[in-house]
């Protein structure tokens, strides 16, 4: 169904609440941008990046939702950036694995490791609907991008 995605964001942001036991996550105001979606999982989805992403930051994580560059605006973008130590180009693909964990350069703390499968749910999550992940150095951090379609590329633009 159409899913607003920002709303969906602000939604999981709010639920996660500031406890002060990780950095906290910062969310950047974004326009309406609606996906087809189902949204229990793509929250779930969202959700796993923040953990990770409190879980390895240094002092703060920022999350964004915006449009694609370009004319046509098929596809929108949910940005989740880190400032922690990243996670080496040579080790980007192999994190999408189930079960799979970086060494020990990524783990801020080793008694909240997990159990490899938060990026491995990302990554299944987002091509069941169509979309795609991607990982880039933050300088410092990582940034995670989540590319989804939007529901109506020819009515979008007038969205944004």
């Amino acid at each position: 169904r159409p899913v607003d995605l920002d709303e969906l964001v602000c939604d999981v942001v709010a639920r996660r609440g500031d406890t002060g036991a990780h950095p906290p996550v910062v969310q950047t105001a974004g326009p309406g941008v609606l996906v087809r979606a189902d949204p229990e999982a793509l929250a779930r989805a969202v959700t796993n990046l923040l953990e990770n992403a409190q879980r390895f930051a240094r002092s703060r994580v920022i999350v964004a939702v915006y449009p694609t560059d370009g004319a046509d605006r098929t596809h929108c973008i949910v940005e989740v950036v880190d400032d922690g130590p990243g996670i080496a180009e040579a080790d980007r693909d192999r994190v999408f694995e189930r079960f799979s964990r970086v060494d020990g350069s990524r783990v801020r703390d080793a008694s909240v490791g997990g159990a490899g499968l938060g990026l491995a749910i990302v990554r299944a999550t987002v091509e069941a609907h169509g979309g795609r992940v991607r990982l880039s150095d933050a300088e410092p951090g990582l940034r995670v991008e989540l590319v989804l379609p939007v529901e109506s590329p020819a009515t979008a633009g007038d969205r944004y």
